[in-house]
């Protein structure tokens, strides 16, 4: 089975998107991985296994998926499968949109029909060929179809609730984000906010789908991959500089998230270049 292990970190050439189709081979799988950017993606033809964020479903023609800087994925072609990948920075969109996108933790995925699909096809055509050419308002016209795409796929994926974050979970969210190295518990971000930590754990849970332990455990451990791929830290330097107050329970972390063991994924994706 052939395995692709090492991903880009940003954007090649500081560009804020890029398109591109690509046929991935039968048996070529992906391990599961992050970016520090936005990606949709599109299956045009075959069928494989995706893994979003620990769970495993099928996919095959139609099949599109948001990926945000949150989450982790991984990709199985079960056959050759075409795909459009669709790149972009987090300043491409309404500041509504990202905002909602990078403090939810919803699936964002679904299945556009064929009518659907040819009209996605047509907003990746425009942005494809204005991003080749010097148009006039170019920029803005890709932005909109971007956009666009977004929001067609937010109104598709079922599982998405009508209106917005409370700001309560959004500084939650944020507030997490700026203290994940720290030992911090949910009664500590329940204190910082002047509410119940039962509260807190309620609003947490029912609007990032995770629990608080959950939110927290991913953002350390995308952080010690980080650590682990350029940094000669030993394992248990990683775990403590990531916000786990025992290696063995970052062992455990790591290896329900990301499939494998810390030394592993260190050896296999620093030994292949992109």
């Amino acid at each position: 089975m052939k395995s692709i292990k090492k991903y880009e970190a940003t954007l090649l050439g500081g560009k804020k998107y890029t398109i591109t189709k690509r046929t991935i081979e039968k048996g070529t799988q992906y391990t599961p991985h992050w970016h520090d950017f936005f990606e949709f993606e599109i299956i045009t033809q075959g069928y494989g296994e995706h893994i979003y964020n620990n769970i495993k479903y099928s996919v095959c023609e139609g099949d599109a998926y948001l990926m945000t800087i949150n989450d982790f994925h991984a990709l199985c072609a079960k056959s050759d499968i075409t795909v459009i990948t669709l790149h972009f920075t987090d300043d491409i969109i309404p500041e509504e949109i990202r905002s909602f996108l990078l403090t939810s933790y919803d699936y964002f995925k679904c299945n556009f029909d064929e009518v659907e699909r040819t009209k996605i096809y047509q907003f990746l055509d425009e942005i494809s060929r204005d991003s080749k050419e010097d148009n006039l308002y170019r920029d803005i016209n890709i932005k909109n179809a971007i956009t666009s795409i977004i929001i067609k796929l937010l109104r598709k994926s079922n599982n998405i609730e009508s209106g917005y974050m409370p700001s309560l979970v959004q500084r939650a969210v944020s507030y997490i984000s700026n203290n994940f190295r720290n030992d911090i518990s949910l009664t500590d971000v329940a204190a910082h906010f002047s509410v119940t930590p039962n509260y807190m754990g309620k609003i947490l849970t029912k609007w990032t789908n995770a629990s608080f332990s959950e939110h927290i455990n991913t953002i350390r451990i995308k952080y010690a991959c980080n650590l682990l791929l350029t940094t000669d830290l030993t394992t248990k330097e990683i775990a403590f500089a990531s916000g786990f107050n025992s290696v063995e329970y970052f062992m455990y972390i790591f290896k329900n998230k990301i499939l494998t063991t810390p030394t592993k994924y260190r050896k296999e994706n620093r030994t292949v270049s992109t």
